[in-house]
């Protein structure tokens, strides 16, 4: 009996969680109906906003009577906000068509067309649409883009493109610009006939098919090129995504030597260059390190030093000369003689040791600029100076013998 009474109340305690769920389903679904309905009745126009758009309508055709065709547009324009359906968005694209507004006239057509055309319209909406197309026709072409990845952003010339990329464009040539994560940034130019439909499918390519070039170096504000386009300026510049294949990356700035490098770029890898510019010279900084000009100065400082040697040296052999003639031929006092000869032989020595100064001066100087000289030569030879016959040429000497009347050099080659 207990066992009995047992499995009833098991049995009734089964059938009343049965129950119970069905009862938390069967709330959940109306929920869910409910939030639906709420959603839906949310987009659907309310009657007020329904008599506003009626409203609208009306005065839309009244302007239309007095042939006050912007006002009408903006009636209609209203009517449809307020209660998107075919009527209003049909009468604004023949009003729209009446003012030579094609474009615009073809953009409400598309609206009513989604709005849904009654079945005894569909007559009259196929004539506004071939209408509105031949007229477009004669000035304007037609683009229809297809893009992967769709998520793509789309920009024709400033304005951004949304999906679903149709559009008539007034012109034959367009720019459109392509962006999307991952991808690589895309341009390209689209040459499209007015008159005409066109069609286009782009394909971008992803970002892991390209590398990159990162630059660094200095000095800081020096212009980087890629191939000879200006990408920014050092301390840091990178060049964004590049094709794999060989570029030549070069870096200017006014005062410095610029640089250029060649580069190989991988795909899906950032290519590493530093680049150091050196200050350039002034042409006065050149000229002191030229081994010529201080060669060639130190050869005519010489040779000017060996000429005024070589006048004191004759200066002085022409007072001894004097004296000579003196003690030759003087006749007067003793005291006379004296004041005579040291006027004229006190000078000697010191013409005689500034000549000869001068002389070894000018001799090292003409030796160290012809040095010089024979190096700077040998440089810009590249060191293959050197002949058969100067290997086997005595070196240059020169030999200056002293006389009473001057100095007799000899320079043997």
């Amino acid at each position: 009996m207990w066992i009995q009474d047992y499995s009833q109340i098991a049995i009734c305690d089964r059938t009343s969680g049965r129950a119970n769920r069905a009862s938390v389903v069967f709330a959940c679904m109306l929920f869910c109906t409910a939030l639906i309905s709420m959603t839906a009745s949310a987009d659907l126009p309310t009657r007020q906003d329904v008599r506003e758009a009626r409203r609208f309508y009306n005065s839309a055709k009244r302007s239309l009577r007095k042939n006050d065709i912007l006002t009408a547009l903006v009636h209609l324009k209203d009517a449809e906000n307020k209660h998107p359906i075919y009527k209003y968005a049909a009468a604004l694209a023949t009003v729209h068509l009446q003012s030579n507004q094609p474009v615009l006239a073809w953009e409400a057509a598309n609206r009513a067309k989604k709005y849904g055309v009654p079945k005894q319209k569909e007559r009259r909406f196929t004539e506004l649409s071939q209408t509105i197309e031949a007229q477009l026709l004669r000035t304007h072409a037609f683009l229809a883009l297809t893009v992967v990845p769709t998520t793509a952003s789309v920009r024709i010339g400033k304005e951004q493109w949304l999906p679903p990329y149709k559009k008539w464009v007034p012109r034959n040539f367009s720019v459109l610009e392509l962006e999307a994560p991952a991808y690589a940034p895309q341009t390209v130019k689209w040459h499209h006939p007015t008159g005409n439909k066109a069609t286009r499918t782009i394909l971008m390519e992803p970002a892991s098919n390209y590398g990159q070039i990162e630059v660094t170096g200095s000095p800081a504000g020096a212009s980087v090129y890629i191939d000879g386009k200006r990408l920014g300026t050092l301390p840091q510049v990178n060049s964004g995504l590049l094709k794999p294949g060989e570029y030549t990356v070069s870096v200017e700035n006014n005062g410095f030597i610029a640089s250029e490098q060649q580069t190989v770029v991988r795909k899906g890898v950032t290519t590493p260059i530093t680049m150091e510019l050196e200050p350039t010279e002034s042409d006065l900084v050149k000229a002191l390190k030229s081994k010529t000009m201080w060669g060639w100065t130190a050869v005519g400082v010489g040779g000017a030093a060996l000429i005024t040697g070589i006048g004191l040296l004759a200066h002085s052999a022409v007072l001894i000369d004097d004296v000579n003639t003196l003690n030759r031929t003087h006749i007067t006092g003793f005291d006379d003689y004296l004041r005579e000869y040291d006027r004229k032989a006190g000078d000697i020595p010191t013409f005689g040791a500034a000549g000869w100064s001068m002389l070894a001066v000018g001799l090292a100087l003409g030796a160290t600029g012809a040095t010089l000289l024979v190096l700077e030569h040998q440089e810009k030879a590249g060191g293959a100076f050197i002949s058969e016959s100067s290997a086997v040429r005595p070196p240059v000497t020169v030999r200056l013998t002293p006389a009473l009347t001057g100095a007799r050099a000899t320079v043997n080659f």
